[in-house]
């Protein structure tokens, strides 16, 4: 059980850190 929070923990950091590297670099294209 803990293992699978761990799994599900470490998706939602990737994915946010992956949002927050698109959206910078879209916002630094459009500058």
């Amino acid at each position: 059980m803990m293992l699978l929070l761990f799994l599900v923990w470490l998706m939602l950091i990737s994915f946010k850190l992956y949002l927050i590297r698109t959206y910078t670099k879209g916002y630094t294209d459009t500058q």
